[in-house]
């Protein structure tokens, strides 16, 4: 079973490292633009298999090989757990199936192909969350995804059935081709039935209920995958839908989208705030991170339908650049609260505690997270902030005294709150979670987890620095899958205004910066030499120093609940959903009694539908 199960992550790894060179040969333009694969399963309806590697796609590509080999290669000591279970190995095929249908969403270039994939990534994306079935949370919790997926899937499947009336295709080419010539009020339709159907797979608020309960229930790798790239591919079909077909947007679905964007980046960030539980955190953060990334594609429709395609190009690539990124440190981010969980089987911060100590590798490559988390050099995560900020600045500066300057403002003042709130639950994760003494004794005899799995986190964290220290690099790269009509030629962006600016500056600069660092603590001991060092009893009014005196996770976010208490009101399943599902069970009650068990009933039933029929007919 175990070789069984090298073999599978094994293969995983591999297929992921070619989803990397695919992707890498789209941007680059080494595929034509004709569809690679036609293939037929039923002739006479629309049901063909149609794949294409556009430069677009390869961007998603490259983000899911690249988090996909992480995965792959930390699965093969996070699944060891499960070696004595004997649906283990079928973790290692559910993450294989995972990756696979997540790739075919980014490939597909017809509808028939893209609702395929889209479906099976949901299928196999909730197995894999239900994977601990004998817990009732957990199948709760799938229960939840499963719906909220279905119903994102019937607002998509609206898009498309609109589209194909007026265009008579299934194809994504004629789409691309005939969907700006669409009425306006049909293209108005067409975009709140995608934006609705990305949004809720995206999880934005008020779609978001699935996802904090969805994300924690899965294995660790699991949960890396489905935050770090399954609900990119809402922000992939929302652009290939709103910016590359429907082209020319009106300016209300900008401010729409950014708004949407922006309310879920601060409440996002606001709950991640005061949860309790490591990996609900990182899933209140990933709405957060979404609702940048939203508020990025609502700024890029906002400059589109004011033909600035500078501009938009710039925002568009700033967003795709903050996604790759929040692929990168969330997907390190959850595979190290995999690693504490596997070493403490504990979940909630106030039993954790003292970990830099029993866990110092893990505590690293946590701590190389949370910089690139908290948009801090040199992770990846500050340069795309920055890059954010630099769009909506401009923007705001081009459109000053007018409306979309107004909306501007407001986007940036979500965009620092949501920052600050951020930087808080990430001194929060590591203050309590790490610091201090040990809170319970399975923190204070945790141990590292095995090999494989730090060799993830550690190359998941050079793969963060990477992305901080070479952005020029990375930002040209995404320059290139954008459509021509929307690149901005990056280059000028990191040369144009510098001509003694290099490749090489931002990594000089960050090792000059490092070796100060280094210096400034190395030279005042050799000078002074090595301190005597005399330990006393801390004063603690007398009494013993406990773990208890330290500050609880409750405790360190009271102020933020206390300020922002009706901000914190659950007001989705408050007002929307609690009264939806109550509604629903009234309308049951009421029919539950036609269904009285009385054979005479039923018979008078059929005849009645009977007459109707009749009468229908006649």
């Amino acid at each position: 079973m175990r070789a069984l199960h090298i073999l599978l992550s094994t293969l995983t790894g591999l297929i992921s490292l070619g989803i990397v060179a695919l992707g890498w040969l789209s941007v680059r333009h080494a595929f034509p633009a004709s569809p690679i694969l036609d293939h037929e399963i039923l002739s006479g309806v629309p049901a063909h298999v149609v794949v294409s590697l556009t430069p677009f796609g390869g961007l998603f590509l490259c983000m899911l090989g690249i988090v996909g080999v992480l995965a792959a290669v930390y699965g093969m000591g996070y699944g060891l757990q499960y070696e004595s279970r004997r649906y283990g190995v079928w973790l290692d095929v559910g993450l294989l199936g995972f990756v696979l249908s997540m790739a075919a969403v980014f490939v597909a270039a017809n509808v028939f192909t893209f609702i395929l994939a889209w479906e099976l990534m949901s299928i196999v994306s909730y197995m894999l969350v239900v994977y601990d079935y004998h817990d009732r949370e957990t199948v709760k919790s799938g229960l939840i995804y499963a719906s909220m997926t279905q119903l994102g899937a019937a607002f998509l499947l609206t898009a498309f059935f609109i589209l194909h009336a007026y265009t008579g295709s299934y194809e994504f080419a004629v789409f691309a081709k005939s969907a700006g010539a669409i009425p306006p009020v049909t293209r108005d339709l067409v975009f709140l039935s995608a934006f609705l159907g990305f949004a809720a797979k995206a999880g934005l608020m008020p779609f978001h209920i699935w996802l904090p309960r969805a994300h924690p229930a899965a294995p660790s790798h699991v949960s890396a995958l489905m935050s770090g790239v399954m609900i990119k591919t809402a922000l992939y079909g929302f652009l290939l839908v709103s910016v590359l077909w429907l082209r020319a947007p009106a300016l209300w679905w900008g401010v729409l989208v950014a708004g949407a964007g922006a309310v879920s980046a601060f409440l996002g960030a606001l709950h991640a705030g005061q949860e309790a539980s490591l990996k609900r955190i990182l899933a209140y953060s990933s709405i957060d991170n979404m609702g940048l990334l939203f508020l990025g594609a609502g700024m890029t429709l906002v400059e589109l339908a004011l033909r600035q395609p500078v501009l938009a190009g710039f925002a568009l690539a700033a967003t795709i650049y903050q996604a790759f990124n929040h692929a990168f440190f969330k997907s390190l981010l959850f595979q190290g609260a995999g690693a504490v969980l596997y070493a403490t089987h504990a979940a909630p911060l106030n039993r954790l505690g003292g970990l830099i100590k029993t866990l110092p590798w893990t505590s690293i490559f946590i701590v190389g997270g949370l910089l690139s988390f908290s948009a801090l050099p040199p992770g990846g995560g500050f340069v795309s902030e920055w890059m954010l900020f630099s769009a909506f600045a401009r923007i705001g500066a081009a459109h000053l005294h007018s409306a979309v300057g107004a909306v501007t403002m407001l986007a940036l003042v979500a965009f620092f709150a949501t920052g600050a709130l951020t930087v808080f639950s990430a001194l929060r994760i590591f203050g309590i979670g790490f610091l201090a003494d040990a809170r319970s004794e399975e923190a204070a005899t945790a141990r590292e987890a095995p090999i494989t799995m730090r060799i993830s986190l550690a190359a998941g964290l050079l793969v963060i620095i990477a992305a901080g220290v070479w952005p020029p690099a990375a930002v040209n790269f995404i320059d290139n899958g954008l459509p021509q009509s929307l690149q901005f030629h990056a280059w000028r962006l990191w040369y144009g205004y510098n001509s003694h600016f290099s490749m090489w500056s931002i990594p000089i600069l960050y090792t000059t910066v490092a070796a100060a660092a280094v210096l400034a603590g190395i030279l005042p001991r050799l000078y002074l030499g090595r301190s005597r060092v005399t330990r006393v009893q801390t004063w603690t009014c007398g009494g013993e120093r406990t773990p208890s005196m330290s500050y609880t996770a409750p405790g360190f976010s009271q102020p933020i609940r206390r300020v922002f208490h009706a901000a914190a009101i659950p007001f989705a399943i408050q007002y929307l959903y609690r009264p939806v599902w109550q509604l629903v069970v009234s309308t049951t009650t009421i029919f539950r009694r036609v269904q009285n068990g009385h054979v005479r009933a039923y018979l008078l039933y059929l005849f009645m539908t009977v007459l109707v029929l009749l009468v229908v007919a006649r």
